[in-house]
């Protein structure tokens, strides 16, 4: 069954993850010492696909990660702080 494996931003045509969109944004900007960081957040599914916040909200209903449908899906929705 597909489902949300990590959270993701693309920068500069990379595809950067993690568990948290915070850290991960934390991370390019310590690498490419840059800031804003202007990359799409999203998430990678299980199938290796970049999906967005929208796309990741459906795919993790389905695989039952959350309880509740939801228009946007957020890091903390699928990740507990411990993870």
């Amino acid at each position: 069954m597909l489902k949300v494996e990590a959270a993701a931003v693309i920068y500069e045509g990379k595809t950067w993850t993690g568990r948290r969109h915070h850290l991960i944004l934390r991370e390019i900007a310590d690498t490419n010492k840059d800031w804003p960081i202007d990359g799409e957040q999203g998430f990678v599914l299980s199938d290796g696909r970049f999906a967005d916040r929208a796309e990741a909200a459906r795919v993790a209903y389905a695989a039952g990660q959350i309880p509740a449908p939801k228009r946007e899906l957020f890091s903390e929705d699928v990740f507990k702080v411990q993870d």
